[in-house]
């Protein structure tokens, strides 16, 4: 009897189904990764069911959770499901928004020294997070021979941020950094 481990989050990169009768006949519109955590969650559920509902790892309502909508995160590893929650990408202002977004905001922020270290250059904008939303009317593109598009427009105005972010000597950043 053999035993996999797949690793990932469900939540990102989905696969690309460029054919409406694969979509149609089958689910290779969803991931593997995230049709085993979907039937695991469910599985959970209908075993919590009776008690007070919570919010599981993917979204969905889970009854018999833990106080505050946390999900019984015990009933999902008795299912082989394992929810990272220590999060140590991003700002806590940033993470805030992908984690209410996408996890039942169960994610929970660990700080890092370099998450800091360019809210200055942010605030000498008049911006209180390291965040920049920048909005770029432009065109996308895709080469013959890939499905990825790219917008050359954004491409420029991310280039232009970068430079002025590697030539501000108060942010300590070199090209590798980058």
């Amino acid at each position: 009897r053999g035993k996999s481990i797949l690793l990932g989050d469900h939540y990102q990169l989905g696969p690309l189904v460029t054919t409406q009768t694969a979509k149609r006949l089958s689910q290779l519109d969803r991931s593997l990764l995230e049709r085993l955590a979907t039937s695991r969650n469910a599985a959970a559920r209908r075993e919590g069911e009776g008690g007070a509902a919570g919010v599981d790892a993917g979204g969905d309502t889970v009854h018999g959770a833990a106080e505050q909508g946390r999900e019984p995160h015990h009933r999902l590893e008795k299912k082989g499901l394992f929810f990272l929650i220590d999060s140590y990408r991003s700002h806590p202002d940033l993470m805030s928004i992908y984690s209410k977004l996408f996890y039942s905001d169960q994610l929970e922020h660990q700080p890092r020294n370099v998450q800091m270290s360019l809210v200055p250059w942010f605030e000498a904008r008049g911006l209180r997070s390291p965040f920049l939303a920048h909005n770029i009317v432009g065109k996308e593109s895709r080469d013959m021979t890939s499905h990825s598009l790219y917008n050359l427009q954004e491409v420029r105005v991310i280039i232009g941020y970068v430079r002025e972010l590697l030539e501000d000597s108060t942010t300590g950043l070199s090209g590798s950094d980058v």
